[in-house]
């Protein structure tokens, strides 16, 4: 898949977004939704939350319950929160996806978080999990950036696509 994206945009098992930001604490996300070339919000179908970091080792599954969270804070059941040490702060060192039971195009992804203050962040890169056609095995490349100037936000990936580059 590592090459020109399929015309419904680029599919995957595992999809993420990071902070394209310094961050000045941990990043909190209260929701998650990543659509599908219909529209539908295909998070609830997904086999597992993966994540850079759990901040409190709270229920990850709170990015997918529907509750548009955005006050900030680490809150048990309302948000997933990154790390809070100098790697997780910056740039790409938080993220947060989805693994999905199959091959999945993603072409628009919401997010809830709080944008202003310390534990938002205003630009996410959006990254796949892929075959890097290489010979270097799988790892992250990513296919599309978008800015995040609300508490609840879209991001068009089709019309954030990117040349797909590796992420080390």
């Amino acid at each position: 898949m590592y090459g020109a994206p399929a015309p419904q945009g680029p599919s995957a098992f595992t999809w993420r977004i990071r902070n394209g930001r310094p961050l000045g604490d941990h990043w909190n996300v209260g929701e998650l939704q990543m659509m599908d070339i219909n529209g539908q919000n295909v998070a609830p179908y997904a086999t597992a939350v993966v994540c850079s970091h759990n901040y409190g080792d709270h229920d990850l599954n709170a990015v997918r319950n529907n509750d548009f969270y955005t006050d900030g804070g680490a809150e048990d059941g309302r948000t997933w929160a990154g790390g809070d040490d100098g790697q997780s702060q910056q740039i790409g060192g938080s993220w947060i996806g989805f693994n999905f039971p199959q091959l999945t195009p993603i072409t628009s992804i919401t997010v809830a978080q709080p944008v202003a203050g310390d534990q938002g962040c205003d630009y996410v890169f959006v990254d796949i999990y892929t075959d890097l056609n290489d010979g270097q095995g799988q790892g992250w490349v990513q296919v599309a950036g978008g800015y995040l100037q609300q508490n609840v936000a879209t991001i068009n990936v089709m019309q954030g696509l990117t040349q797909p580059q590796r992420v080390y």
